[in-house]
C-alpha cells in the first residue's frame, strides 16, 4: 500500500515562562499508507493531541515537516463535537456546501440518522454526536480524517458499533484516517497499521502492520487472530522499558 502522508522528523518544544524548554516531541517520522486506518497508540501525556493538531494545520512544530501539506484535513476532538443550539441537519450543514440533496440524503441514512433531523442532541449521548460529526465530517469529503480518543468517552457496546461504523465509512467514501488512543482495543478493531508511542519525549517506539480482515465487524473481538494480535501488542508493551508503568487501556 502506498503512502500519502509522511510525517518527517517532527519535534515540538514548549518553553516555560522560567525559560525551562520542554520536549514533547522528538523526532517523530512515520507514513500514513493511502485508504487504511491508522493509529497511534500512547500512554496519556505523550503529546499525541499535540501530534494530530500540528498534521491537521491548527499547531506548528518546532522543526519537522509534513508531506504533502494537505487543504482538506478535519479533526475531530476528543468532546465538543457538535454545537448543542443547532438540531443534527443544521449540525450536519455547518460550514458545508451540498451540491445535490441526495448527497446528503445518503450519508445521513448511511450514519443512520434518518428522521432525526430536527432533534437537538443531549451531552449525553456521546454515540449519538458522533454520528452527526462523523456525517458533517463526510460531507466535507476530506483527505484525511483525525480522530483524536472519540471513543473512551462512549460505553463499550455503542463504542463497538461506531467503531464499526468508522470503518465502513472510511471503505464506502474513501476516505483516510488518523486516530490517536490509550485505548488498546479501540486501535486493534480499527487500525491496518498501529504506531506505538512513548512519552517523556513523545517517540515513536514500534510499528504494528495489523493483519486482519479489512472489513471490521463487532464479530472480530471473538475471533482467535483478533486475540493474538492484541496478546502480541500487550506483550511487546510490557517489554518496552519506556513505557514501563504507563497504563493503557484495554
Amino acid at each position: 500500500m502506498s503512502s500519502f502522508l509522511s510525517v518527517k522528523n517532527l519535534t515540538k518544544e514548549f518553553t516555560s515562562i522560567s525559560g525551562y524548554k520542554n520536549l514533547l516531541l522528538d523526532n517523530i517520522s512515520f507514513d500514513l499508507p493511502a485508504g487504511e486506518i491508522t493509529s497511534v497508540l500512547a500512554p496519556t501525556g505523550s503529546g499525541k493531541s499535540t501530534l494530530l493538531k500540528i498534521i491537521t494545520g491548527f499547531d506548528k512544530p518546532t522543526s519537522g515537516e509534513i508531506i504533502p501539506e494537505l487543504k482538506n484535513v478535519l479533526y475531530l476532538p476528543a468532546d465538543d463535537l457538535i454545537f448543542p443550539w443547532l438540531n443534527v441537519k443544521e449540525n450536519i450543514l455547518f460550514n458545508n456546501t451540498v451540491s445535490e440533496k441526495s448527497e446528503y440524503r445518503n450519508i445521513i441514512s448511511f450514519v443512520k440518522l434518518d428522521g432525526y433531523e430536527d432533534h437537538y442532541p443531549s451531552p449525553l449521548s456521546k454515540g449519538f454526536i458522533f454520528r452527526i460529526a462523523l456525517a458533517r465530517s463526510l460531507l466535507r469529503k476530506p483527505d484525511l480524517l483525525v480522530i483524536d480518543e472519540t471513543f473512551s468517552l462512549i460505553r463499550p457496546g455503542i463504542r463497538t458499533q461506531l467503531m464499526e461504523l468508522t470503518c465502513n465509512a472510511s471503505a464506502e467514501f474513501g476516505i483516510n484516517v488518523f486516530f490517536a488512543t490509550t485505548n488498546i482495543t479501540s486501535a486493534l478493531f480499527l487500525s491496518h497499521k498501529i504506531y506505538l508511542m512513548q512519552k517523556n519525549p513523545g517517540r515513536i517506539i514500534e510499528e504494528f502492520q495489523i493483519d486482519l480482515p479489512y472489513k471490521r465487524t463487532h464479530d472480530l473481538i471473538k475471533t482467535d487472530d483478533y486475540k493474538i494480535c492484541k496478546l502480541k501488542i500487550e506483550k511487546r508493551i510490557d517489554e518496552l522499558p519506556t513505557l514501563a508503568n504507563h497504563e493503557f487501556s484495554i
